[in-house]
């Protein structure tokens, strides 16, 4: 759909700068060159499928350009969330943002703000905008960064995701010395500091919980979502560090998670904790 507005607004507009644009579609990067022989195939799939479904009486582009369009929504793509910010619901392509370049400790980060229509007035409405904010103080003649992957993740899968959806290899100061890596996956400590084995597990176990709360997500289950946390902090506690990052996601999801659902008490618990792991 998103690959078919964009070829819409061109035939509409033309493949020049739209109004307050300092990059064009054309001139974005794709990466299909990179692509693996697999992702190759999938991509020429698509563009037939495509094809299949875009008017004949509209203007004729070519496979390569369709190719092109793919894979700039691949690799330059921002993932759009309701107004709750609990499901994903589409993904969008903003040329300006897709300037700013990776950083494994960035200075902004990027806001979808799906706007407000509550004021009785029209003139009060504000629209639908992505922004990029500030994480720091930033001085005159910085370059704006920002994370391409979560940033909160160990290096050495932040790199492997980095390869994978952009293909580079991030050299940057947090990814070659690993910083916080030790703090990212800590353990309890003291008398009762458990096992390889038993960290080990629980690390599976958290991963798995992920997966199904992601899932439950997506299907708007929002209790099962709570039950999954419940249950996967009830065994992490005794075994993760306060800064762990399996821990700090099943809190923050927690915490978000209950908000929604006006469960507020046990939302500021969860969401405490979670600022103090991050701190």
């Amino acid at each position: 759909r998103l690959a078919a507005r964009i070829l819409w607004r061109m035939e509409r507009e033309g493949s020049g700068l739209a109004e307050g644009c300092l990059v064009s579609i054309d001139e974005l990067q794709n990466h299909v060159d990179n692509f693996g022989e697999e992702e190759k195939k999938e991509l020429h799939a698509d563009v037939e499928s495509f094809l299949e479904y875009w008017p004949p009486q509209s203007q004729q582009f070519g496979m390569q350009f369709i190719a092109h369009v793919f894979g700039v929504i691949n690799c330059n793509g921002f993932t759009l969330s309701d107004q709750r910010g609990l499901q994903a619901v589409g993904v969008g392509i903003f040329p300006n943002l897709c300037q700013a370049n990776h950083d494994c400790w960035p200075n902004c980060t990027v806001i979808f703000n799906n706007g407000n229509h509550e004021a009785v007035r029209s003139m009060f409405h504000t629209q639908m905008r992505i922004e990029l904010r500030a994480l720091s103080k930033i001085s005159p003649g910085d370059e704006l960064t920002v994370a391409y992957v979560d940033f909160l993740n160990v290096s050495e899968e932040r790199r492997k995701q980095l390869k994978k959806q952009y293909y580079f290899d991030c050299t940057c100061e947090h990814c070659k010395k690993q910083i916080k890596d030790d703090l990212m996956l800590a353990v309890k400590e003291g008398e009762k500091k458990p096992s390889a084995e038993t960290v080990k597990e629980v690390i599976q176990y958290s991963k798995d919980t992920l997966e199904k709360i992601n899932k439950a997500r997506l299907e708007g289950l929002y209790h099962e979502v709570v039950r999954l946390c419940r249950e996967c902090l009830k065994k992490q506690e005794p075994v993760l560090g306060e800064t762990n990052i399996y821990l700090l996601r099943i809190l923050s999801i927690a915490s978000e998670v209950l908000s929604y659902l006006q469960m507020f008490e046990e939302a500021a618990d969860y969401a405490k904790r979670m600022v103090d792991g991050y701190l």
